[in-house]
């Protein structure tokens, strides 16, 4: 290997080192410009460092030939300097002038096969300068970086809120309801403690129940409250189911605001009197007749002093 060669992969080496090093300081502030702007940069610079390692052993040597990457500054110079003649040749109106004073010649010499050490020195400089000018916009891109587009959202238009759930209209008629239940819960806030009469609520639901009670509707296998705790406080005894056997005292049919029923009294074995309303079928039901009622309590009803705890419902009535 020549000395010209180790001298220019020596040079080379240190000047690739050194802008490496350059622009690795920098590449957080480069790294955020366009792709085209970074290939730009380090194509300048490294260009400019293997342009200046390839011409500095030109300067040791003249005699050296010239070096293929000075052909891309000799192809910039003659297009430069060939535009520069047209601009003069316009600006003396005489488009056949020529400036014979004009050398286009690469070096010295006319053979063009040597670089020759003025023109070694002048590409060297060169190939420094854009070195440092790869630097320089590397410095410049760092100090006015750009901040990364902001991620594009798709702007959704809110949706309508939902309606919440209409309630459902609150029956004005007690028949309107769907079910016994629904049916003490609508008689409820009529009940009132009047031991004179049956009350409003006590009458309401005896509407229901001689249109659409059936006995699996009123039977329970535990009682919801008892003669006794109905005695003892009433209100709280409203709207609860109870079953209770005993004899009937009375039994008689009636209209009540224009319901059929029968209105009755049935005494247990402890004593204990209640007062019914008793929607349906009583088959041969008759006084002092045992029987089986249950219903809902609605309230009470002193009958000649007696005091009952008075109930709407049915009796229940066996086939034999």
């Amino acid at each position: 290997m020549s000395r010209a060669w180790v001298t220019t992969l020596a040079m080379g080496t240190l000047l690739l080192a050194g802008f490496g090093v350059v622009e690795e300081r920098y590449w957080p502030g480069l790294a955020t410009r366009a792709w085209w702007e970074v290939a730009l940069v380090l194509l300048i610079g490294v260009y400019g460092a293997c342009f200046a390692a390839v011409s500095f052993p030109r300067l040791l040597d003249p005699r050296l030939s010239i070096p293929a990457l000075a052909w891309v500054a000799m192809l910039v110079y003659f297009v430069f300097s060939t535009f520069s003649k047209t601009e003069r040749a316009k600006e003396r109106n005489d488009p056949n002038w020529t400036d014979a004073g004009d050398d286009d010649s690469f070096g010295p010499g006319d053979d063009r096969k040597h670089m020759g050490r003025a023109w070694a020195l002048f590409a060297t400089l060169v190939a420094l300068a854009m070195m440092a000018g790869s630097v320089a916009l590397t410095r410049y891109f760092a100090s006015h970086s750009v901040a990364a587009p902001a991620p594009t959202t798709t702007h959704v238009p809110p949706t309508p809120e939902e309606a919440p759930p209409t309630a459902p209209p609150v029956p004005k008629n007690i028949l309107d309801v769907k079910s016994f239940p629904e049916s003490i819960a609508f008689a409820l806030p009529r009940m009132t403690d009047d031991r004179n009469a049956p009350n409003a609520g006590a009458k309401l639901l005896a509407r229901y129940g001689a249109a659409k009670l059936q006995w699996s509707d009123v039977v329970i296998a535990k009682n919801e409250t008892s003669l006794e705790l109905a005695e003892k406080a009433p209100p709280q005894a409203w709207g609860k189911r109870l079953c209770a056997s005993g004899t009937l005292a009375r039994i008689e049919k009636q209209t009540v605001d224009g319901t059929e029923l029968h209105s009755a009294r049935l005494v247990t074995k402890s004593g204990d009197a209640l007062e019914v309303f008793a929607v349906g079928s009583t088959g041969r039901l008759v006084k002092r007749k045992p029987a089986r009622f249950c219903g809902v309590v609605t309230g009470r009803l002193d009958v000649a002093g007696k005091p009952a705890t008075f109930a709407v419902g049915m009796f229940e009535i066996t086939t034999r």
